[in-house]
């Protein structure tokens, strides 16, 4: 038969390939390429080109299909090489870097307070704080049961991964900074009464006051109005009233809430004349007290970068659940450095010191050496008895496929 009748067989009796043409014909299902791309880069060991292309969504299936396929002499080569390509994508970008030596600095004065014992807790936690500090994240209060395997959270589940007291605080401040968060848009464009308005944002819907200019305010999210950040203020004082010193400063906040609204006729006018300055106030108390960042001020492509950094990350992770040949070692040397920029040593290479040992993180939680003192309650001053944390490297495997371990948290 000719090869014209053969592909005519495979189309109608396997269904594997579809004539697109009279000399042109395709897979009937991108898998099929996809894995055979794979098995192709494998057979001729040119599986790194796929490493240019981690944050690409075309090849991400590829990419999980190369370390299922790998052999065992690959293996170590392939997540090494991936790491490195990993820590490239923001190697440049100064902020970025600092940005995650602070998540990595949160997780660590984080972990005692944990209330549950998860592979890889310090991973979660820098999940956690990356997602929440950048975005608005939904928490889920159910996700279903851990799988025994380590599972790096997507973005939007990031802050439902693990639960503390801690977390359960810094949540609120959070959501309560997220709050303050809006866009200005189609600042031409005509406004609704303010009836209308309170209206709109009592059903998460777009703001709309009259002003001069006229505006329309989109709030963060969809979920947050002025009732809502109200009862998050409350929400707060009700989790630091073993403090007396932050309890009393939230309770001035609250006092100050109702001095406001009682100069606006409703709470939604009180917002749009009210939210920047709660912006700072809030943002500034979260930076000192707690070391919460925010305002990291982002371009928009540095956000793009971030969230392609984050999910070729959550890629990364799916590959070490899929390696048949992946080493325990390299396994949780790597879960353990997800979100950490760590250059990385080949297998049968010593560290820094020469013994096989590696160095010491440079990584320090550091809070300020002052108070916090709102210059709106100047006689609220807080005390900052926080102590600062390092990892230690005690624990560390003997094979340093890293140059700084992050503490054992197993």
């Amino acid at each position: 038969p000719s090869a014209r009748n053969v592909i005519q067989d495979i189309e109608v009796t396997y269904g594997l390939m579809i004539q697109q043409a009279s000399n042109y014909c395709s897979f009937s299902h991108l898998t099929f390429q996809e894995y055979f791309t794979a098995e192709y880069l494998v057979k001729r060991n040119q599986y790194a080109i796929a490493l240019e292309h981690i944050t690409d969504p075309q090849w991400r299936f590829v990419i999980e299909l190369l370390a299922e396929l790998l052999p065992a002499q690959q293996t170590a080569d392939f997540f090494m090489g991936y790491k490195r390509s990993l820590d490239q994508l923001v190697s440049e970008n100064g902020k970025i870097q600092r940005f995650l030596r602070w998540i990595d600095s949160m997780a660590i004065a984080a972990i005692a307070e944990l209330n549950t014992r998860r592979p890889h807790q310090l991973t979660l936690l820098r999940a956690w704080y990356f997602a929440f500090s950048l975005e608005d994240v939904l928490v889920l209060q159910n996700i279903g049961n851990p799988t025994a395997k380590f599972a790096f959270p997507d973005f939007d589940y990031a802050t439902s991964t693990l639960r503390s007291p801690t977390l359960d605080l810094h949540r609120l401040f959070y959501q309560a900074y997220h709050a303050t968060v809006a866009q200005q848009i189609d600042a031409d464009a005509p406004s609704n009464t303010l009836e209308n308005a309170a209206n709109d944002l009592a059903n998460g819907l777009t703001m709309a006051i009259p002003s001069r200019p006229s505006y329309r305010v989109q709030e963060a999210s969809g979920r947050y109005n002025a009732t809502s950040f109200i009862k998050l203020i409350e929400r707060i004082h009700t989790m630091v009233l073993d403090d007396p010193a932050i309890e009393n400063h939230i309770a001035g906040w609250q006092d100050m809430i109702q001095r406001q609204l009682a100069n606006h006729r409703i709470p939604q006018d009180w917002w749009h004349y009210r939210r920047q300055f709660w912006h700072g106030r809030v943002s500034k108390f979260m930076r000192s007290r707690y070391d919460l960042q925010c305002q990291w001020n982002f371009t928009p492509s540095e956000q793009q970068l971030l969230r392609s950094y984050y999910d070729a990350t959550k890629l990364l992770s799916i590959c070490m659940n899929r390696s048949p040949e992946l080493s325990p070692d390299l396994y949780k040397a790597l879960a353990d450095h997800l979100l950490l920029l760590t250059p990385m040593f080949p297998v049968d290479e010593a560290g820094d010191d020469g013994q096989g040992s590696p160095s010491e993180p440079s990584v320090n939680a550091t809070f300020p050496d002052t108070p916090f003192v709102d210059d709106a309650f100047s006689d609220n001053t807080l005390s900052d008895d926080r102590p600062t944390h390092s990892p230690t490297s005690n624990e560390w495997p003997p094979d340093a496929y890293f140059s700084n371990p992050p503490t054992s948290d197993e």
